[in-house]
């Protein structure tokens, strides 16, 4: 029978079933079962699916760890001890459920592993390319690169990073240039393999990320030396290695990728286990290019990859500065500690918001932890505003009066192009998922309104007008989670969804074929991610919630061009700005140890 603190946990939702039942698992399975295993096998099991790779000891140690429940977690040393007796608890290599290793960072096995093989085969490939001569590379760098602003002057480094590696990591924020680079780069790469064509592999870890990076690439075609090209599509990373239901795929270590380079996309979605798949399908000698803005949010899975592998990133060594240095011609500081570091490129001037523009400094501000600064942005209201909205009786009094009017348009116009253009003119984010103040709280009042202004006829769940966003991936239709799209009737006068291709041109498809969809007056900061928006209004709930983040604020902000309006309350702005999503995990340590 389970232990009946853990089945009043699991009644309290303290603990989902899963931990319980992990938790008691673990316990019927043990040499030496006790108190101690069984708190600590729930635990990582909870810990886990919050996102972190692993549970450190130390921070639950001598405490009560749930307020529903006064059960103590023993002293370190003694909770260390039951736990390597247990027989379900091991060192790190060892056969075992759970690996405890000496920092006192307790993980389920599969992550330890996948954890110890990314640092490892992540280093490897971070060391710098004996085929590489760094002088040969200065001429195509100033003739791909030119300029001496300090935009050119990043770029050019980065593209030096990533050719000089068999791994470059280039982060930045929007508008910094990171395709730009990438595309100059694959084409000094390709310069560089002669007549031997290089095989690229494109992936991103969404179908939105993918089409998007498929769209930025296929602008630089003419950048590419004869005789080579570059892919016709971009598949997500799950397709790429065909990844099945039962957890197999179709390329592992035994079934590598054939490509000499691989580069990922928005690489800040990509989790732990993701990674770790991927580089053990990735050829030893192959390159791997990853972009991103470490700064976004995280994937919801296991892991903050991307923010790890670029902490303390544009310090270089001595020997990576003097290579960079005679790769780009340009000065290089070299005091960094070397290993991944070197390996790492930050693209830091937007183009974008250039010149200071409000809502560069509402982003920068916000990364910083800056709430004040933040918020005298915002009240300064040059093309950012904010606007205490803090009663649910006072949002959707405010929807139906400033938001109604904004979505108009897209009821007025009937040429799908130029109405799935005027879908990208504007768009509402929330933080949440459900309430008043979630994404399927204000559709729903969105859609009242609509309905009170005639914009909206009838009770059908389809009508002319209504933006959709598709919620799974459904690739004989080429529709993926995340994308966007509109009902409109066709010429003949029949409702169809429209969705802009990858050529730039609509599609039509009957509302019937589509897989799960909603209604996107309101989308999700999370569901967002990947897109951009000439003007976004984000809601936030009256009261803070462990769910808002410093990441999730600079994700929303960031993905409009001219304009943000943000409602909800000071406080709540102040606490979400405040605090940094934290993902435990060894990886840092083992990458810089």
């Amino acid at each position: 029978m389970m232990d009946a603190r853990l089945l009043a946990l699991q009644q309290t939702r303290a603990l989902r079933p899963l931990d319980a039942h992990f938790a008691d698992l673990l316990l019927r399975h043990a040499a030496r079962p006790s108190p101690a295993l069984a708190l600590a096998a729930a635990l990582v099991s909870r810990h886990t699916g919050e996102g972190h790779v692993c549970l450190p000891l130390g921070r639950f140690a001598g405490r009560a760890p749930f307020d529903e429940q006064p059960w103590r977690a023993p002293p370190l040393a003694d909770w260390r001890a039951a736990l390597l007796a247990s027989g379900v608890v091991g060192a790190p290599g060892a056969a075992t459920p759970l690996i405890l290793d000496p920092a006192g960072r307790l993980y389920l096995h599969r992550l330890w592993r996948d954890e110890a093989e990314v640092a490892r085969d992540l280093l490897g490939r971070a060391a710098p390319r004996t085929d590489v001569d760094p002088a040969a590379l200065r001429a195509p760098l100033r003739r791909l690169f030119p300029g001496t602003d300090p935009g050119s002057v990043g770029q050019r480094r980065a593209a030096a990073v990533a050719a000089l590696h068999g791994l470059g990591i280039l982060c930045g924020g929007p508008g910094t240039g990171k395709t730009h680079t990438v595309a100059r780069l694959l084409a000094l790469l390709m310069e560089l393999s002669g007549q031997r064509p290089l095989r690229v592999a494109l992936a991103a870890p969404t179908g939105k990320a993918a089409q998007r990076l498929a769209q930025s690439l296929r602008k630089a075609a003419d950048l590419l030396p004869a005789g080579h090209a570059l892919p016709a599509s971009v598949p997500t990373l799950h397709r790429l290695l065909g990844l099945r239901p039962d957890g197999s795929a179709r390329h592992d270590a035994d079934h590598p990728l054939s490509c000499d380079l691989l580069l990922i996309d928005e690489a800040s979605m990509v989790d732990l286990p993701l990674l770790a798949r991927t580089l053990r399908a990735l050829p030893a000698a192959a390159r791997l290019i990853l972009l991103g803005d470490p700064n976004q949010l995280a994937s919801v899975e296991a892991g903050a990859v991307l923010g790890e592998l670029c902490a303390g990133a544009g310090a270089y060594s001595p020997a990576a500065a003097a290579r960079l240095e005679s790769a780009t011609g340009d000065a290089v500081p070299g005091a960094g500690p070397g290993g991944i570091s070197d390996a790492v490129a930050v693209l830091e001037h937007s183009y974008r918001f250039a010149g200071g523009g409000a809502i560069g400094r509402l982003a920068a501000a916000v990364n910083a932890g800056d709430a004040q600064g933040a918020l005298d942005v915002l009240r300064a209201g040059e093309g950012v505003h904010f606007e205490a909205v803090d009663t649910t009786a006072r949002l959707n009094a405010r929807l139906a009066a400033e938001v109604g009017p904004a979505l108009q348009p897209l009821f007025e116009t009937a040429d799908p192009a130029a109405a799935l253009a005027r879908l990208g003119e504007f768009q509402v984010l929330t933080a949440l998922r459900e309430g008043p103040f979630g994404v399927a709280g204000v559709n729903a009042v969105i859609e009242r309104a609509l309905h009170r202004r005639g914009l909206i006829r009838g009770q059908a769940a389809h009508y002319p007008g209504r933006p959709l966003l598709i919620g799974s991936n459904d690739y004989a239709l080429g529709l993926f989670n995340g994308d966007l799209g509109l009902l409109l009737p066709d010429p003949a006068g029949a409702l169809r969804a429209w969705f802009a291709a990858a050529d730039g041109e609509s599609r039509a498809l009957a509302p019937s074929r589509l897989p799960a969809h909603e209604s996107a007056y309101a989308l999700t900061v999370h569901k967002s991610q990947g897109s951009e928006f000439t003007r976004v209004l984000l809601i936030l709930p009256p009261q803070p919630s462990p769910l808002l983040t410093r990441e999730l604020i600079y994700t929303a902000l960031t993905r409009a061009r001219q304009g943000v309006t943000v409602w909800g309350s000071e406080a709540t702005l102040a606490a979400a700005i405040g605090r940094r999503l934290e993902r435990d995990s060894g990886l840092g340590e083992a990458l810089r140890s």
